[in-house]
């Protein structure tokens, strides 16, 4: 700005008409100024719509994902009077979901309550006394509220906002 002014101090001292310059040097400045915010505002739009793409595709995959191991992990869970080689081929299932892409899309704290379910439901199944029925519904339940976490996460989302949302289509 000091430059600005030194240079109309200057064409005033020198007698030149100021009339006609200060309104060009002004347009001068100010165009490439509103070119460079322009450019700029342009850039980041781009790129958080890059990023929201993003964030919703990988959103949906990991929905995806989550629901077939928390599925499995109903199954499991309420199955529990069939016996024990139907309920092994079902766990099977589960560890076959778990060494999946799904951990590709899991985060860490999902994938610590699906291998405590693992390591529960596997002992439920040596008739662990330490591993009960329970537990089981215990440890899923911990590991259905880490997935919606994990989802309100990937796409920044508070659950309030979420229950509004579903509350509103609801009535």
């Amino acid at each position: 700005m000091d430059y600005i002014y030194n240079y109309i101090l200057a064409i005033r001292l020198m007698g030149d008409d100021t009339s006609k310059k200060v309104p060009e040097i002004f347009s001068k400045y100010f165009g490439f100024l509103l070119t460079c915010v322009t450019i700029t505002v342009g850039i980041w739009q781009y790129k958080k719509t890059e990023e929201t793409a993003f964030r919703k595709e990988f959103y949906y995959k990991q929905a995806e994902y989550y629901s077939k191991v928390i599925d499995q992990a109903s199954i499991l869970v309420s199955d529990q009077k069939n016996d024990k080689e139907v309920l092994q081929a079902e766990f099977n299932d589960f560890r076959k979901l778990e060494k999946s892409a799904y951990l590709l899309y899991t985060t860490d704290t999902v994938q610590f309550w699906v291998t405590s379910f693992d390591y529960y439901f596997n002992h439920y199944l040596l008739n662990d006394p330490l591993a009960t029925a329970e537990r089981l519904h215990v440890v899923l339940q911990k590991l259905v509220n880490t997935c919606r976490y994990s989802l309100r996460a990937t796409i920044k989302v508070d659950l309030k906002d979420i229950d509004i949302i579903i509350t509103q289509k609801l009535k």
